[in-house]
């Protein structure tokens, strides 16, 4: 009797391919590519809190291995934690910081991409010399408030972590910067952070937010330029992944040189005057071919009207075809505006300053009239300005002293006897 054999499908004993595992989640960052975008410093206390451990603990057995950086790999403890929440704030800037630490966080999450939390898209157009990023950190009660109550995820925006941004871009309310239950400050990063409370006594950041409830702010000049801040930064931050490479350096350089060379007629003073920016700042820009600081660099463009978001994204910010003349008119208004007033109106507003009590100097009213200098009204109204003078200097008194009256004064002071010492039994 033969013997059947049963013939079996073979095995493949090839072990499979097993993607690479990531050392920590691979979490995936909030608001890429929006104004809503969340900060490099959130996302790593997010990283913390999803793998159930401090932000201090993950800094120190994890980021500090990772980085390999020597002079953290000789600190302990407390000095170790002092360069979390002293050092670790312009992870959301465009430094070197945050070009290493980015690259670290990539590494352990294989999460690309994380650049984009940070303003490192904008390292040649925004100047590195003042800080970009906040050291406190900031926020709106508001919108943790809005996080909470539609169950999503609490997190940090990029946008409320840079110093030049003083206001929530949607609700139009100062940033809070002091906890509502123990009033104190935080830094951006340490041991105890959380997303949505406070680091030192663990309160919801959100309380001060009432549901509905909405600040009513005066329409002042400041506070239209604190919300159209919010929005030139909110538009870069949104725009940051969508760009092919970083724009280059020379694209603010001549962007300033244009607006010397058209509003200024290449005067770099009448352009300062026209700006409200120290003549010899705007030379040092042009001399030395350096960066202007990015509050400053937002004041030219809100002064001359241009977003500021176009001109470090783009080779052309001048769009309106009637920029140029009416912004050259409106610098040759100004600065003839006192020259155009005729001698009797001139007299006639210093005959009503000489009237007050105390009377105004004569600076002030120059001021008033229109000139820069003085001197200008000096020369048209020589007499009612040496009375103005008179008069304000005997109603204030003269608060001057010349040297050589310092020096009797001090004579007349050591002449003084000593009063005698008391002597004590």
């Amino acid at each position: 009797m033969g013997v059947k054999f049963i013939n079996y499908d073979s095995w493949d004993m090839t072990p499979p391919k097993v993607t690479p595992r990531s050392r920590l989640f691979h979490l995936n960052p909030i608001g890429v590519g929006t104004a809503r975008s969340e900060s490099c410093t959130g996302y790593v206390t997010r990283l913390a809190t999803e793998h159930w451990t401090s932000a201090g603990y993950l800094f120190t057995r994890e980021l500090v291995p990772a980085a390999n950086k020597s002079h953290m790999l000789r600190a302990q403890g407390k000095h170790l934690m002092s360069i979390l929440e002293n050092d670790f704030h312009p992870l959301n800037g465009v430094g070197k910081t945050a070009e290493d630490w980015v690259e670290v966080l990539e590494r352990l999450t294989f999460q690309p991409g994380l650049r984009f939390l940070t303003m490192l898209r904008w390292k040649n157009v925004l100047n590195k010399m003042r800080p970009l990023s906040r050291a406190v950190r900031a926020w709106c009660p508001q919108c943790f408030q809005e996080q909470r109550k539609s169950q999503g995820v609490i997190y940090d925006h990029l946008l409320w972590t840079l110093n030049a941004v003083n206001i929530c871009l949607y609700h139009e309310r100062d940033l809070s910067t002091a906890c509502p239950h123990c009033y104190r400050q935080s830094r951006t990063l340490c041991d105890r952070t959380r997303p949505g409370y406070c680091s030192r006594c663990d309160g919801w950041l959100g309380e001060a937010a009432s549901e509905g409830l909405t600040e009513s702010r005066p329409e002042d000049d400041n506070f239209k330029y604190q919300c159209w801040v919010a929005n030139q930064m909110g538009a870069l931050i949104s725009k940051a992944p969508h760009m092919t490479c970083d724009p280059p350096k020379k694209r603010v350089m001549e962007f300033i040189e244009t607006c010397v060379s058209r509003i200024g007629s290449g005067n770099v003073t009448a352009f300062a005057r026209f700006v409200g920016i120290n003549k010899c700042t705007i030379h040092t820009w042009r001399t030395k071919n350096s960066l202007p600081q990015t509050d400053l660099l937002l004041k030219i463009c809100y002064r001359i009207g241009v977003p500021f978001s176009d001109v470090v994204t783009r080779d052309n910010p001048f769009t309106d075809p009637n920029l140029w003349d009416r912004l050259r008119d409106q610098e040759r208004c100004n600065s003839v505006v006192g020259l155009l007033r005729k001698d009797e109106d001139l007299r006639r507003e210093l005959l009503m300053a000489l009237e007050q009590y105390p009377p105004p100097t004569v600076r002030e009213v120059a001021k008033h009239l229109g000139y820069k200098w003085a001197v200008s009204l000096r020369a048209r109204c020589p007499d009612l300005c040496k009375l103005l003078s008179a008069r304000h200097k005997a109603a204030t008194g003269d608060l001057t002293c010349t040297r050589s009256s310092k020096i009797r004064d001090r004579a007349t002071l050591v002449q003084q006897p000593k009063p005698p010492k008391h002597s004590h039994p």
